[in-house]
This record gives structure tokens, C-alpha cells and sequence, in this order.
């Protein structure tokens, strides 16, 4: 049976569900307050709340209940994958007049990389994805040679 594909947004909850299981806190339990948390219109001083604020838009309804108890399901089982995170990449050095450099790829060139100093023509890529088109470039680039970011 495949894994279930976790967006990145969900590694938070994956370290609070897997920091309470290696303290031996049984399913059950990790549920029922995760459930309460849940159905709470403010607690920001609760961690477990602040973390379901930046996956739901809190107070949640009976469907994204059902989907956070599956989830948490599914952590507590190992039955999960985390997707890596996609970026911006910028070149740590400047382009004629200072400018900003970005990585994008050739479509045509089955991912080989570019840089462009247009933000616009910029892709998001993962991490392992820009190592990987990197090693295919003939180049001396590496991966310390750029930054992430988030947004342009």
C-alpha cells in the first residue's frame, strides 16, 4: 500500500505527533486532544492549537476534523511521506548591474538548469530536484552556491 503524500505545511504536526508517540502517549489520546484543539475558536498558548491554525482555518468543520484524525492516523503509523519543500532558487552571486540571478529550467533539455536574472521565468523547485539538475550540468556549480526563497 502506497504512503500518503504529506504537503511540507504538515511537518509540524508530524514532529508534535511523533515527539508525543516517543513519549509513549498511546493514539487514542494524541486524537482526543487533537480533536478538542480542533474545535477551539482561540488557545495561541497551546502549541498543538497554533500548529492546527497553520494547517485549517480553526474552528474546524466536521469534514477537516475527520481529514486531521486520519492524517495524525497516518503519522502515528509511519504511513506517511513528507513532499520537500519547493523554492526559489536565487544565485549567491550577481548578474550585470547587481541583479538578482534565479534558476529555472529547460523544458526542452530534460531538466537542465538555467539562470535568468527575470523573477518571472523563475521555477520552484525542490531541493533534491536542483541537486539532481545540477549534476547533470556541466558545470562547477553546486548546491551551496545558491540560496532558497521563498517567494520573489
Amino acid at each position: 500500500m502506497a504512503k500518503r503524500q504529506l504537503s511540507s505545511k504538515y511537518k509540524d504536526l508530524v514532529n508534535y505527533v511523533k515527539n508525543l508517540k516517543g513519549r509513549k502517549w498511546v493514539l487514542s489520546y494524541i486524537l482526543k486532544t487533537a480533536i478538542e484543539e480542533s474545535v477551539k475558536g482561540d488557545d495561541e498558548d497551546d502549541e498543538l492549537w497554533q500548529i492546527l491554525e497553520g494547517l485549517y482555518v480553526t474552528v474546524l468543520t466536521d469534514i477537516e476534523v475527520t481529514d486531521l484524525v486520519e492524517t495524525i492516523i497516518d503519522i502515528y503509523n509511519d504511513n506517511y511521506e513528507l513532499e520537500e519543500p519547493l523554492y526559489y532558487w536565487k544565485l549567491k552571486m550577481s548578474g550585470l548591474m547587481g541583479g538578482n540571478l534565479y534558476v529555472f529550467k529547460f523544458i526542452a533539455s530534460n531538466g537542465v538548469i538555467g539562470i535568468t536574472p527575470k523573477y518571472d521565468e523563475a521555477d520552484k523547485l525542490a531541493k533534491n530536484e536542483l541537486i539532481e539538475m545540477l549534476a547533470n550540468t556541466d558545470t562547477n556549480l553546486t548546491i551551496d552556491n545558491f540560496t532558497p526563497v521563498e517567494e520573489l
